[in-house]
């Protein structure tokens, strides 16, 4: 069965985000691993460490981020702009709340919990910084992930996009580079705390913008009832 072309810019507008997080996530750590090298081995084993770590509690979050997909994407459709209203609102305040935690146990526990991976005494010591970082700025990757979810389900894919690929890209790439050349080891530590304050400021905005473009949209379908 042939599809046609309005198929397949929904297929390319569905998934051009998700392949924008994740190829731009790839560079990303690999560039770090780069800036890292003349840190030694423990700094590259502390950053790998880190990452494995921050993915695999943000992949949670972007697990429940797929779940509001269909119930924001279904109630839009719909035209039920309320319910597309609270699916935002719980999902980014569960999301914050999810993260919120991990920040703090991160902050309490940091050095015992990179520990638990490679017992080395510098590699803990970097690990721990670069940890204790990127917890500062973790309580943000829950509103950033249901923006990107939401643009993403109501097609603003140019948002959307820009959005995925700022976190682990746009903004990372130039965090890294810079805080490598200005500040040495202690900026490419803070390079996705950085990255994270400044999608976050670019996100919110853009989600804010949306909604109360929908409001509108609400608020003209009811005058013409």
């Amino acid at each position: 069965m042939l599809f046609r072309s309005s198929q397949y810019r929904e297929i390319i507008a569905s998934g051009l985000p998700s392949l924008g997080r994740q190829g731009l996530g790839s560079v990303s750590i690999a560039c770090l691993n780069h800036a890292a090298g003349p840190y030694g081995d423990a700094a590259i084993a502390a950053f790998s460490v880190v990452n494995r770590l921050t993915m695999l509690s943000t992949s949670i979050v972007i697990g429940f981020g797929h779940g509001f997909q269909p119930v924001c994407g279904f109630n839009f459709g719909a035209g039920k702009f309320d319910r597309v209203r609270r699916a935002v609102r719980f999902c980014a305040l569960a999301t914050t709340g999810y993260c919120v935690l991990v920040a703090a146990l991160g902050l309490a526990f940091a050095p015992a919990v990179v520990a638990l991976f490679r017992p080395e005494a510098e590699l803990v010591r970097i690990g721990a910084g670069v940890l204790r970082f990127q917890c500062l700025a973790y309580p943000l990757v829950g509103c950033i992930v249901t923006a990107n979810m939401y643009l993403q389900n109501i097609r603003r894919t140019a948002s959307a996009s820009v959005v995925a690929a700022s976190r682990q890209g746009i903004l990372f790439l130039p965090a890294i580079l810079i805080g490598h050349r200005f500040f040495g080891l202690t900026g490419l530590m803070a390079a996705q705390a950085v990255a994270d304050a400044l999608t976050f400021a670019l996100a919110l905005p853009l989600m804010l913008h949306a909604l109360n473009s929908m409001d509108r949209s609400d608020t003209q379908s009811l005058d013409i009832d």
